[in-house]
């Protein structure tokens, strides 16, 4: 959890870096109301300085969870905000209804409806067993891996991201693990989201100020993230000397040079690539022709016809298998998997 809560504090680099969705098409705001300062090319939408609009209230988050208070001091803390979190009943929910004219519009009506909805840049996580809730494994055997959210789709690679950026995210976990962690309250938690939302939507304007924590000190982000690329330099000769070679001290010489010139970064490219073919939708084509024409040219290994035969025979049968076990209707199994929640 000390490695969560730094992720929290610095988090916002990898949206800065690494953010790939400064533009949308304008049908994602379509009767939605929203006050930020769009720019149009074509049907695209784009706001000049954004890095990862996929992380603002316009994609991947849920305004409707800014009320829950999930602490990450703790195990203990965690899984109990999220217990609250899932019992929170959703005036805008129970407008909906739950199952109207014998057909189901949603499980039920709280804020979340399951724990799989959190939506959090960050989380723990432990394998489940079959039937079992995320909440229940980690009260059983703690946090296995962290969940890392906050990566867009890097539309430059033909797999959707690169070796660099992964030696990054190790690198910068590492670091976090390994770094000072105090507590965080409520208050602090906001102080970084605030910081985040900053980055996500004006992340390459020069001299962007975030703030320190929540007593009033704030710090350009260039100047910020080149304090933080000290200590991170320090892990990667470390890194690098137990792997051999100088990948790990060479990933921070490139994305180093990025935080002074935003134009370098992923955003920066994709919004200029953008402007210059005319919309998305161009860049999408002409990007998806350009890694067909590299995966073409290279051979390729596939699965023979008797294991794909093979594979069939046994899917069919597990789910043969599967239905014949379904004893339970599926209100009542509804039932079973929310007793939980009357406790």
């Amino acid at each position: 959890f000390a490695l969560i809560r730094n992720y929290y504090r610095f988090g916002w680099m990898i949206p800065y870096f690494f953010g790939a969705s400064p533009a949308l098409c304008g049908s994602f705001i379509q009767g939605r109301e929203t006050k930020l300062p769009f720019e149009s090319i074509g049907g695209t939408l784009y706001l000049p300085k954004a890095t990862s609009l996929r992380l603002s209230d316009l994609g991947y988050t849920n305004s409707a969870q800014s009320v829950l208070k999930i602490g990450f001091n703790s195990i203990d803390q965690y899984l109990e905000g999220l217990g609250d979190a899932i019992r929170r009943p959703s005036e805008e929910f129970a407008k909906i209804g739950v199952k109207v004219d014998g057909e189901y519009r949603q499980l039920n009506t709280n804020i979340l409806q399951i724990e799989n909805e959190l939506y959090a840049p960050i989380r723990p996580k432990r394998v489940a067993k079959s039937g079992e809730k995320p909440s229940d494994a980690l009260n059983r055997a703690g946090v296995e891996y962290i969940e890392v959210r906050s990566l867009d789709v890097n539309p430059f690679s033909a797999v959707g991201v690169s070796e660099e950026q992964v030696r990054f995210l190790d690198l910068f976990l590492t670091w976090a693990a390994l770094s000072d962690s105090d507590p965080m309250d409520n208050c602090e938690l906001e102080c970084w989201r605030d910081n985040w939302n900053k980055v996500i939507i004006s992340g390459r304007e020069k001299g962007l100020m975030l703030q320190i924590g929540c007593q009033g000190e704030r710090l350009s982000l260039q100047d910020w993230a080149k304090r933080v690329f000290v200590e991170l330099r320090q892990i990667a000769v470390e890194m690098d000397s137990a792997a051999g070679g100088d990948a790990y001290q060479a990933v921070c010489d490139k994305l180093e040079a990025w935080i002074d010139n935003p134009e370098l970064t992923i955003s920066g490219q994709l919004l200029e690539l953008t402007k210059e073919l005319g919309g998305l939708g161009k860049v999408g084509c002409a990007l998806g022709m350009k890694f067909r024409e590299e995966n073409l040219a290279h051979g390729y290994q596939h699965y023979s016809q008797d294991i794909m035969e093979t594979e069939v025979a046994s899917s069919v049968e597990k789910q043969r298998q599967a239905e014949e076990s379904d004893t339970l209707s599926f209100d009542e199994f509804l039932e079973n998997y929310f007793a939980y929640l009357k406790q």
